[in-house]
């Protein structure tokens, strides 16, 4: 047997249950803000050259996960994570996989939060969705007054 061979089937079974284990830790995550600094953290270091980018598909997951919280309960959103985001596109780089998706990704959480604070702030326009809520339930209430 192989002794290389042998080693590459523990490393991947190792990779895959990390992997599992990341997905099922964030999909029980209920705090928006450190999903984000976590996401954050990962592309900082990517970006670096400190670490290699991590599963972008996970990192993706993270990022979508953060923004169904915030449509969720609009008061986790925060300057703060809006800060923490500034710029967090540029560092994904663009020769990963699916680097255009996570893009896409964080530009839409991004947006969230930016709504999620004017709303709360009461600068949001009458026409506009509120985050919280899904746009059918938005226009069943106004056909019911």
């Amino acid at each position: 047997m192989n002794p290389q061979v042998g080693s590459v089937v523990p490393c991947v079974r190792l990779q895959e249950a990390c992997k599992a284990a990341i997905q099922f830790s964030v999909q029980r995550e209920q705090d928006a803000g450190l999903l984000i600094q976590m996401l954050t953290g990962r592309l900082k270091l990517g970006s670096k050259g400190e670490d290699k980018i991590a599963d972008v598909g996970i990192m993706i997951r993270v990022a979508q996960r953060a923004t169904s919280l915030i449509k969720l309960d609009p008061n986790q959103a925060s300057d703060a994570l809006l800060e923490a985001l500034e710029n967090s596109e540029e560092l994904v780089p663009p020769d990963v996989n699916e680097a255009r998706d996570m893009q896409a990704v964080l530009e839409e959480l991004q947006e969230v939060i930016r709504k999620s604070i004017s709303i709360r702030n009461g600068e949001v326009e009458e026409d506009q969705e509120e985050p919280g809520q899904p746009e059918c339930e938005v226009e069943e209430q106004t056909q019911q007054t």
